[in-house]
């Protein structure tokens, strides 16, 4: 603080025995910083989404049989809760689904299978790549 202060050229809080206070140059610069801070908040957290791979943007693949059903409601509860989630939508059958899970091409997979015949097609896809 003290290094602020000499550098800005005045004191910026007021040290007393029962604490310290701002002065009128440190509630000055205090009321400008929270912008500043609040930006450097922003854009510390962006980049730390960008390097763990996170994205403003949520692709799903769909069954067409399955969409009405399990995708019609979840999307307009997305587009509600989060506007600024773009969604990428895209047809493909559960293997094609399963693949392109793998690929990292989607994040989310619906199908009408039940999660046992789904787990069954994952397994049997992850046999074929490593014989």
């Amino acid at each position: 603080m003290q290094a602020l202060e000499h550098e800005l050229g005045g004191r910026l809080l007021e040290r007393m025995s029962t604490g310290v206070s701002p002065t009128a140059g440190g509630q000055a610069l205090a009321k400008r910083m929270g912008a500043l801070l609040a930006s450097y908040d922003l854009a510390m957290s962006d980049t730390r989404r960008v390097l763990r791979g996170e994205t403003d943007q949520v692709r799903i693949a769909y069954l067409a049989s399955a969409a009405k059903q399990y995708l019609t409601g979840a999307l307009r509860e997305v587009r509600r809760s989060h506007p600024e989630t773009v969604l990428k939508l895209v047809d493909l059958s559960p293997g094609e689904q399963i693949i392109a899970l793998r690929a990292g091409e989607i994040d989310i997979g619906i199908t009408n299978e039940s999660g046992e015949v789904a787990s069954r097609r994952i397994l049997h896809a992850n046999a074929g790549r490593d014989g």
